[in-house]
């Protein structure tokens, strides 16, 4: 339950937008702007005709390209007809709606949007920069160049710690359109001309996509503290730098920085369990709850992969951005370092470019840190695990040899018995033998003289017969005498006798 509702914490703070938000500068009745970027009313009317503006700063704020514009196919719309912020685990479920066809077509025929941008390749890329030079569609006795900018970014974060740990992605998308009535761009290697134009005030279009309503107002609150009369001057640049650094760079340091609680719990609690040795039993139960924590580190170990990719992938689309911005200021000089004030903030705009793609780099290597830091951790307990195991198995060796012992020990005392239990066998066995034969031979000696048949079948005993008995006892007597002499012979033979080397030695010693 605990995980679920951090899981709705960062959906809810990711929120999107549902329908489309228009923002315009505000303008004085004097004709100067008053740096408020104030709401408007959006039909499709207005949306076709925005592109048509001379001049001005328009924002608008557009719904998940992924809902609102059809990136996935109907047919092939998750099970669950969910999509939104966090949709794969069903943290913040949107109902599928309709592709808005009509307003894609709008964004591509009108505004010139790539028709890439709003499929899979474009929404659901890690990130890209890209920029563009070419002629207005709208017809003038100027010749007129439109600047295109668009960069998609992808950060993520996570909330919780433990086993509780939450995580959500943040997706954002910008196409910045600027129409500046300027001279042609000049190529790095043609000489520049000498009666280049100064820029007029330019129509900037900013469309944002995918941003939760809160980088909305980030969005807002940054561009309202620009000054925008020399922005819009030098808008080729100026308006999309500030952006990717308060708004872009930002959110990747409010991620990156989501894991270091969740990782120094992890830590802490590693250096708490093996803190004091408190015996085997104790120990190898500290180990086993570390056990079960292992999956939570690989856990976020995986979050932690992310962010370091998609933090990389930033500071290489931002580096791709500076250096297009340096080609560009070669090509069109009159927004080339000067003192005059629209060069002034053009300049400053390629410091903030540069400037984020460093701050990116570095943020980058804190990512290497965070991820470092959680595979030691999987290491240790890892190792742990290992040691672990390894001791139950000499243990259970122990125990087995133990009980082998044991059961040798016995199968030898049963040996010993049977091998005793024999002998007394094999001596009773001899001892009756010895009894028994004397009478059996002389029975079958004699027998047939004491006792006959007679022809009248009947049964006659001879008178001599306790000659039988006698002979059978005087036998028996010698057999046991005789035996028992040889038995003697042995016992003094075994008591008073001396192996012959033995003998041999004592009798070469010289006498004394």
């Amino acid at each position: 339950m605990a995980a679920q509702a951090t899981k709705q914490k960062i959906a809810t703070q990711n929120k999107q937008l549902q329908e489309i938000a228009y923002y315009e500068l505000e303008k004085s009745s004097l004709g100067e702007y008053s740096g408020k970027l104030k709401p408007q009313p959006l039909n499709d009317d207005l949306l076709k005709s925005i592109p048509k503006k001379e001049s001005g700063l328009h924002v608008l704020f557009l719904p998940p390209i992924g809902d609102d514009f059809g990136v996935y196919d109907v047919d092939k719309k998750p099970q669950n007809n969910t999509v939104g912020s966090g949709w794969q685990d069903g943290w913040h479920a949107e109902k599928w709606p309709k592709p808005d066809t009509q307003r894609r077509k709008i964004l591509i025929d009108i505004y010139g949007l790539p028709e890439w941008f709003f499929q899979n390749m474009g929404w659901n890329a890690n990130g890209f920069f890209n920029s563009s030079i070419r002629p207005s569609k709208e017809d003038s006795t100027e010749e007129k160049w439109r600047y295109d900018a668009y960069a998609r970014f992808l950060s993520k974060e996570v909330e919780g710690r433990d086993n509780e740990i939450g995580y959500g992605w943040t997706f954002m998308s910008f196409y910045l359109i600027s129409g500046s009535t300027v001279a042609t761009p000049t190529p790095k290697d043609t000489p520049t001309p000498k009666d280049t134009s100064t820029p007029k005030d330019s129509l900037v279009i900013l469309l944002c996509f995918d941003l939760p309503k809160r980088l909305c107002d980030k969005v807002i609150e940054v561009l309202e503290d620009q000054e925008h009369s020399l922005l819009l001057k030098s808008s080729v640049f100026s308006v999309l730098p500030p952006v990717l650094f308060n708004v872009v760079m930002v959110e990747f340091e409010r991620g990156l920085w989501s894991f270091q609680q969740p990782i120094r719990s992890i830590e802490k609690r590693r250096n708490k369990l093996l803190a004091t040795p408190q015996g085997d039993h104790a120990d190898e139960q500290k180990v086993i709850q570390m056990e079960r924590g292992y999956k939570d580190i690989y856990e976020l170990l995986r979050h932690a992969l992310h962010i370091k990719e998609t933090i990389a992938v930033a500071s290489t689309s931002l580096q791709a951005a500076y250096e297009e911005s340096q080609d560009l200021r070669e090509s069109w000089p009159e927004l080339s370092i000067g003192d005059k004030p629209d060069q002034r903030v053009a300049w400053q705009s390629f410091r903030t470019l540069k400037f984020s793609s460093n701050l990116a780099s570095n943020l980058g290597q804190r990512a290497d840190a965070f991820v470092d830091r959680l595979r030691n951790e999987a290491k240790i307990v890892s190792s742990l695990a290992s040691t672990r195991l390894l001791n139950q198995t000499i243990k259970d060796g122990q125990a087995e040899a133990k009980s082998d012992h044991k059961l040798l020990e016995q199968i030898q005392v049963l040996l010993e018995q049977t091998k005793n239990d024999g002998a007394r066998f094999a001596q009773n066995l001899s001892l009756l033998t010895l009894l028994l034969f004397p009478g059996t031979l002389v029975a079958g000696i004699f027998g047939m003289n004491f006792f006959t048949l007679t022809d009248e079948q009947e049964f006659k005993m001879n008178k001599n017969v306790y000659l039988f008995p006698l002979i059978t006892l005087l036998v028996t007597g010698f057999y046991v005498w005789l035996a028992r002499r040889v038995e003697d012979s042995q016992e003094r033979t075994q008591k008073g006798g001396k192996p012959a080397n033995e003998a041999s030695s004592v009798s070469s010693q010289p006498a004394s």
